[in-house]
Parts: C-alpha cells; sequence; structure tokens
C-alpha cells in the first residue's frame, strides 16, 4: 500500500477539530442510551469503555485516510461515516457543503464621502452623526448668497428675452409684406450665421469631454473604475445569467460607433472653417452638427438604457453597486441635459436663417408666410431658449450648496463644523448604506465550491441571529504569508435592523 502525503487539511489543528466534532456526535449519542439504562452499572462501565474504544476507532481511520490519499475534509468525513457501525445522519451537514464554513465581518454595502460642490462657509449642519437620513436629504448647507444673487439675475434677464419675443410678434402681425421687409431679411442674414457660428464654438469645446465620456461608460478609463467596472464589462458577466442583455449593450456600442463618427466628420469640418467662411460652408456645417448631436443624443439614450439595466440587475440580486456608478448617472443626466439644449439651439438657428432666405427670396405671403419679421421672432424664441439655459445653470449651481444624501444611510462623522470654510470639493461627511454584507476568505479547496448567488446562512456571534444571504462577488486570490492563496468572499444579507457594520459574523455556505 502506497502511502501518500498528508494533505494541508489535516494538519494537528485541523484533525483534531474535526476528530472532535465527531466524537461530540458519538458522545451526545451515548450519553442519549446512558441516561435511559442508568439502573445498570454494567451498562455504564461497558459505555465507559465503549468511548475509549470509539476515540481508538478514530485514530486509527484518521491513519488510515492519509493511507487511501482522502484529499478533502468532506471526502474523510464520508469514509468516516461509512465505515462506522451506526449512522450520524442529521449531525452532520451535507457532505457537498461540509467545511465550507468561515469567519468575517459586516461591512456596509455602500460607503461614500460626501464632497461639496461649492466653496464657501458652512452655514448649517442639518444632520448629526449617527441619524438615519433618506435619500436626497440634506446634511450640509453652506452660504448660497452671491448664487441666489444669480439666479435672480438670471430670471430677470429671461423675463426681458420673453418681454422681446412678445413685441416681435406684435409687430409681426401688422407688418407688411413688400419689398422693404424682403430687404431686411436678407440683411440679417449675415448676423444670423454670425450667431450660429458663436454657437458653434461653444458646442466643440463641450462635445469632446461627452465623446469620451461616453466611451469611458463603454469600454472603460475617464472615471474613477480604473478601467475596471466599465458597462461592456458588466453587460458580458450578466449575460451569463441573462440573454436580453446582450441586444441592449449591442445596440448601445452601435450607436456610439456610428454617432462618433459623424461627431469625428463635424469636428474636423469646424476645424477647416472660420468666422469669415462662406455662408454655404457654414450653412453645411450647421447641417452636419445638428446631424451629430442628434446622433449622439440617440447614443447618451442607449447607454443610459444599458446603464439602468445594469442597475436593476444588481439590485435585483442585492449585488453592491459599483462606486463609480453614482459618477455614471449624473454624467448621462448631464449629457443628456446638455445634448437637448445644444440641438434647441442649432435647431433655432438653422429655422431662423432657413426663413430669412425664404424671405428675402420674396416668396408669396400668403403662401409662405416668410418675412424678416418671422426671422427676428426666431431670433428672439432663441434668445428666450438661451435665457433659460442661463438659468437652469444658475439653478443647478444654486443646488451644488446643499450637500444630501444620495442614498438612504447612516451619517458616519460630519468633517465639518458650522461657519467654517470648506472648499470645492472637500470631503464634508460620510454616509453608510444600512443593507450590510459579509466579507470572509476562503481557502482554494473551499472557493472551488462556492459561485455566485449560491445561498449562505450567516449567524452572530454572541446572538440568536440567523439571516439568509447569497454570495455576490469572489474576489481575486492573494497569497498568504503563510504561503496559502486564499479568495475574499462576499456574502450580501438579508435587510435586519439589527446587524451593525464591524459585527463578527459565521457563513455556512448551503447547496441550491
Amino acid at each position: 500500500m502506497k502511502i501518500v502525503g498528508m494533505p494541508s487539511w489535516m494538519k494537528r489543528s485541523n484533525l483534531t477539530e474535526l476528530l472532535n466534532t465527531t466524537k461530540t456526535s458519538v458522545r451526545d449519542r451515548w450519553n442519549n442510551f446512558r441516561t435511559h439504562h442508568t439502573q445498570s452499572a454494567a451498562v455504564a462501565a461497558g459505555g465507559v469503555r465503549a468511548s475509549v474504544a470509539i476515540a481508538g476507532l478514530l485514530l486509527i481511520l484518521a491513519s488510515f485516510g492519509v493511507a487511501m490519499g482522502v484529499s478533502t475534509p468532506g471526502e474523510f468525513r464520508n469514509s468516516l461515516v461509512a465505515m462506522l457501525p451506526f449512522s450520524l445522519e442529521g449531525d452532520m451537514p451535507p457532505a457537498a457543503i461540509a467545511g465550507v464554513i468561515a469567519d468575517g465581518d459586516t461591512v456596509p454595502a455602500r460607503e461614500l464621502s460626501l464632497s461639496s460642490r461649492a466653496g464657501g462657509l458652512v452655514e448649517e449642519v442639518v444632520g448629526r452623526v449617527g441619524d438615519f437620513v433618506e435619500e436626497g436629504a440634506v446634511i450640509v448647507r453652506i452660504d448660497d448668497v452671491e448664487a441666489r444673487r444669480n439666479v435672480r439675475d438670471a430670471e430677470a434677464e429671461l423675463a426681458r428675452a420673453e418681454l422681446a419675443l412678445a413685441q416681435v410678434g406684435s409687430e409681426a402681425a401688422s407688418a407688411p409684406d413688400d419689398s422693404s421687409s424682403r430687404r431686411e431679411a436678407a440683411a440679417s442674414i449675415p448676423g444670423l450665421f454670425d450667431d450660429a457660428y458663436i454657437q458653434m464654438t461653444e458646442i466643440y469645446l463641450t462635445l469632446p469631454d461627452l465623446v469620451s465620456g461616453l466611451s469611458g461608460m463603454l469600454y472603460g478609463s475617464g472615471f474613477s473604475d480604473d478601467g475596471v467596472d466599465y458597462l461592456m464589462a458588466h453587460a458580458q458577466r450578466i449575460s451569463e445569467d441573462n440573454e436580453a442583455i446582450d441586444d441592449v449593450s449591442t445596440r448601445a456600442g452601435d450607436r456610439y460607433l456610428a454617432a462618433k463618427e459623424k461627431y469625428q466628420r463635424a469636428a474636423d469640418q469646424y476645424h477647416r472653417i472660420s468666422s469669415n467662411s462662406s455662408d454655404e460652408e457654414m450653412w453645411a456645417l450647421l447641417i452636419q452638427s445638428q446631424e451629430a448631436i442628434g446622433a449622439l443624443s440617440d447614443a447618451t439614450k442607449a447607454v443610459n438604457e444599458l446603464f439602468s439595466f445594469e442597475q436593476n440587475h444588481f439590485r435585483s440580486l442585492r449585488y453592491t453597486e459599483p462606486p463609480v456608478f453614482q459618477e455614471y448617472t449624473d454624467a448621462l443626466s448631464n449629457y443628456s441635459s446638455q445634448l437637448t439644449d445644444q440641438l434647441a439651439l442649432l435647431n433655432g438657428s438653422i429655422e431662423g436663417i432657413r426663413m430669412a432666405r425664404a424671405a428675402s427670396e420674396g416668396g408669396d405671403a400668403a403662401q409662405t408666410r416668410i418675412s424678416a419679421s418671422d426671422a427676428e421672432r426666431k431670433a428672439a424664441e432663441l434668445e428666450v431658449t438661451r435665457a433659460r439655459n442661463r438659468l437652469d445653470d444658475a439653478k443647478g449651481t444654486l443646488s451644488n450648496y446643499e450637500v444630501r444624501a444620495p442614498f438612504s444611510g447612516v451619517i458616519a462623522s460630519i468633517e465639518k463644523k458650522k461657519a467654517q470654510y470648506v472648499d470645492d470639493g472637500e470631503v464634508v461627511a460620510r454616509l453608510l448604506a444600512r443593507d450590510t454584507l459579509v466579507v470572509v476568505y476562503l481557502a482554494q479547496g473551499q472557493v472551488v465550491r462556492t459561485n455566485v448567488g449560491q445561498p449562505a446562512l450567516v449567524a452572530f456571534e454572541g446572538t440568536d441571529i440567523q439571516l439568509k444571504g447569497r454570495v455576490a462577488e469572489i474576489g481575486k486570490g492573494e497569497k498568504n504569508t503563510d504561503g496559502f492563496v486564499s479568495f475574499a468572499v462576499t456574502v450580501a444579507l438579508d435587510p435586519d435592523d439589527r446587524i451593525h457594520p464591524g459585527m463578527h459574523a459565521s457563513v455556512r455556505f448551503l447547496e441550491d
């Protein structure tokens, strides 16, 4: 008989623990038997001899397991149970999961440092450490006197633009359609092209960041995820469980690439012209820009659809969303708003120039209803749109002076006090989600018997609390100082207000 090397799990401490577990089960059965026969001294004495004999038998069987090449605790238990002259059924976990038990600590499902998006003196600290706050609740307010003044100025500017539009409309109602109006329309065209060129200059200063941002979301880089948590990578993982995401991710990728190509052609054309270029060159660029922004708007909607699909997938399985997802949420909202505004401005310029050209050519007023006054009205409408955008920007800036909770949770710390100065981007508080996870470390022989989504039973030291959970993530193996590889396994728990971050827990991984 060939004697193989002792496996690592059969170290003295591990083997002793395993034998003690089995002996405890045997001892309990024997004590039950002895309790029902206390009147027989001979039986009691025989019980003592039986316990000694069983202990010796266990040691012999352990040595035999080594000789037979048993390599895992589960195999040893199965072999041991099979050779014992009595049944231990019900006293041991199922063989497929025997030994896959580990200790770990609870951590918050999400922990976020909340930064100010504006600088100034802290005006009010609304929350306190330990408070539970709902999503959207204000935690810290910063002095916003100047931001409020900007909002009032933008509101007044919008009111003036709307009044000018109303005046143009009243004048257009009484203006005759004659050669004078045609000359006025023709004279307005150069100014309309100048305004359109200024618009496109602003647009092509911001579009490169938007295009690279969409690329970062889909394919990595550009965000704080170090290129790990991009959407296409998640889509590939999710497709193992839900094939419906394949169509969504394909659509997002195709629309982005098509939009990027149109944008690149329009940007190249923009860099070839100047404010002195001909009206026809400017007109061609306007149309190209309109198509590019429309395509980018469609691509942004497709990327947002993919992002929403992945968010719903994570939430349905109670997985923790990657921290970068909050950045994606903010970026997609900004991109959609930016493209909508830019497209509205371009459409207004294109329509205004088209109407002015038609009016300058002397079309029949009864048929075309186009005149110099129509062009002026379009220009006035454009000013109203600009004023509204400036007001929206001012209100958005004003909202930056309140630090709000991006999700419901518990305030872990407040870093600033009232009347202290805070810089733009400085951390003012930390927020912990109430949902908790348990992180344990498994050896290589154990992790191969676990998988994402596998159910688990979690008990908490010193309590009678037992919660159900599921494996949310299996981390990359890391070598310990003793040379063995361990894997961080994260288990998502069912919600329970009694569980707090930092509690010690024991996790038993179960069969599906």
